[in-house]
């Protein structure tokens, strides 16, 4: 978690409810991650 500023932040944030995850692999083969994080409506 030593990422982007606020990363540990949001991770670790109990409000939000969703997370969503997702991978791609690039032309080169390099694998790349996302989490999108959401907060009730």
């Amino acid at each position: 978690m030593d990422g982007l500023p606020g990363h540990r932040a949001n991770i670790l944030n109990p409000r939000y409810t969703h997370l969503g995850v997702g991978y791609a692999l690039d032309a080169d083969g390099r694998t790349h991650f996302t989490q999108n994080f959401q907060l009730p409506r």
